[in-house]
């Protein structure tokens, strides 16, 4: 990508995150509003959101119907946010949207998470896409996502997450998330007794038709092969087996052979993804609790044991998240990499030690970004297994690494 347009887009981060939908919708409104030229999904929660997405985009595809997808965040470009029947948008065509942005409207007023959605509305409208699958980024309320009126919604789960923006309790969070849903159907993956009953309130607010996940779509989609590895992408599927269900009753076609070509060839970048063999290397962005959860179910029932390499954010429980993988491996090291919100390198030497001593493991600390990668790779033997995991930043800066070496 031109270094103009990596320059611009690095300006458009230093804006940080303004709640509101105003100036994207007064955007919008300059462009004859975009968004409103082709029918959507919109998909909200704390995990599990990119992969029921696509899902529900491949079966579409699948289907032969003309999908847009929008996910976030990227691991190799962020070109692979606005994807059409799992093509990124080109070079070409963001240069030419992200240009004609700028000349009208500059790039001071909007977010770097507002300016590429907008690129994606003007995308997904020129090439007159038949339905769109939105995964929201932040929340829901505020995100730049929501500036639609969906076929279909979903919440996928909710766990504590962004406090910071959303809310410290679950139902606060949940309160956030849901303002996606303006009518139509809703599918939900969540099963807490207490949020429920604040989830399906708010559908019959909004003459809303509430669907949950139940056993009958969990069996159908037990029965399938998935192209997504994972226990918990079992009911990411079936959620998007629901979504579909509900397509199809508002008129689409998507046939029981187009659902389950849609299951098997999904695939998403950094969710439990083999980049590497002898060493066999995972990587999967488990970057809270929940995904380390997840994350935990997967080591438990692999027959082998993994050498864990976990870096997550700044604004995450390090120690927390920390203790719940070391019990389930071979060994923990902490990864420092690079990004202006991550812990610093002195913060986490300092924890390796006192994790070290309070649970009675050797916890090291590996800098990503000093380290020779062959030289690292060859010092673990051919039947290793190893998991690099915690943020997606982590994940997308080890893929990156592994390029630039003879693989």
């Amino acid at each position: 990508m031109d270094s103009f347009i990596i320059y611009d887009l690095e300006l458009l981060q230093k804006n940080g995150i303004h709640p509101g939908l105003d100036t994207i919708l007064n955007t919008l409104h300059l462009f004859g509003n975009p968004q409103r030229s082709f029918q959507s999904v919109h998909i909200a929660g704390t995990n599990g959101k990119g992969s029921t997405c696509t899902f529900v985009a491949q079966m579409l595809i699948e289907a032969g119907y003309k999908t847009g997808l929008t996910l976030s965040p990227h691991i190799q470009s962020v070109r692979e946010r606005i994807q059409i029947n799992g093509t990124w948008i080109s070079e070409e065509d963001f240069a030419r949207l992200h240009q004609l942005l700028k000349q009208k409207v500059g790039l001071k007023k909007h977010t770097y998470f507002e300016w590429i959605i907008l690129i994606m509305f003007l995308y997904f409208a020129e090439r007159q896409v038949d339905i769109a699958i939105l995964e929201t980024g932040l929340g829901g309320r505020w995100d730049a996502t929501n500036v639609v009126t969906p076929l279909v919604s979903a919440i996928t789960t909710v766990a504590m997450d962004h406090e910071h923006y959303l809310g410290n309790t679950l139902e606060k969070i949940l309160i956030e998330k849901m303002q996606i849903i303006k009518g139509g159907e809703v599918w939900t993956g969540i099963d807490n007794m207490h949020l429920l009953p604040v989830l399906k309130k708010h559908c019959q607010s909004c003459r809303a038709i509430f669907h949950q996940i139940d056993k009958n779509i969990l069996h159908f989609v037990e029965e399938l092969p998935l192209g997504l590895e994972g226990e918990h992408q079992k009911r990411n599927a079936a959620l998007a087996v629901g979504i579909i269900h509900s397509l199809n009753s508002l008129g689409f076609a998507i046939s029981s052979q187009a659902i389950a070509a849609g299951l098997q060839n999904a695939h998403i970048e950094g969710r439990l993804e083999t980049v590497y063999n002898k060493p066999q290397i995972v990587v999967d962005g488990a970057h809270n609790e929940e995904g380390i959860l997840s994350l935990v179910t997967f080591l438990k029932t692999n027959p082998y044991k993994f050498h864990a390499f976990f870096g997550c954010l700044s604004d995450r429980p390090l120690s927390h998240l920390a203790g719940l993988l070391l019990p389930h491996v071979l060994s923990l090291t902490l990864v420092y990499f690079e990004t202006n919100r991550m812990y610093p390198l002195e913060t986490l030497q300092k924890e390796a030690k006192r994790l070290s001593q309070e649970l009675g493991a050797d916890i090291k600390v590996l800098n990503l970004q000093e380290i020779y990668l062959k030289k690292w790779l060859e010092s673990y033997s051919q039947s290793d297994h190893i998991i690099i995991t915690g943020s997606l930043y982590l994940v997308a800066q080890f893929k990156q690494a592994l390029k630039t070496i003879n693989v």
